[in-house]
C-alpha cells in the first residue's frame, strides 16, 4: 500500500462534487518548503495536492476555507502526462489524494 500525508494551507475554498452520483469535497492543500543556501538566500518551493474526501459530512467543507492548515492522509494517484511549449517537450507528474482523514490544524 502506498500512503500519503500532508501538512499544508488550502489555496482555496473547498467544494462539494458529485462523481458517477457520490459526493465528494474537493480541496487543494499547498506545502512550502523553505531553505537557505550558502550565501543566505531564502529559496521556497510550493507542492501541490488535490484532493477529494468522502462527502460524510457536508458540515466539514465549510471548515475547508482558503488559508486553512490541515493534515490530509490517504492513497496517491499518480498522473504523468507530457506537454510542449515553445518546442520544448516535458513530462509531469502530478499527484490526486483520495484522502481517508483530514483533520484541521488550526
Amino acid at each position: 500500500m502506498v500512503k500519503l500525508q500532508i501538512i499544508g494551507n488550502l489555496g482555496a475554498d473547498a467544494t462539494i462534487e458529485s462523481i458517477n452520483g457520490r459526493e465528494y469535497i474537493s480541496f487543494r492543500v499547498a506545502h512550502t518548503e523553505k531553505r537557505v543556501d550558502n550565501d543566505g538566500v531564502i529559496h521556497e518551493q510550493t507542492q501541490w495536492v488535490s484532493c477529494i474526501y468522502p462527502n460524510q459530512s457536508a458540515k466539514l467543507a465549510s471548515y475547508l476555507t482558503k488559508g486553512t492548515k490541515v493534515f490530509a492522509e490517504g492513497q496517491p494517484r499518480f498522473k504523468t502526462y507530457k506537454a510542449t511549449k515553445s518546442g520544448v517537450t516535458g513530462y509531469f507528474v502530478s499527484v490526486d489524494l483520495m484522502v481517508n482523514y483530514v483533520e484541521l490544524c488550526g
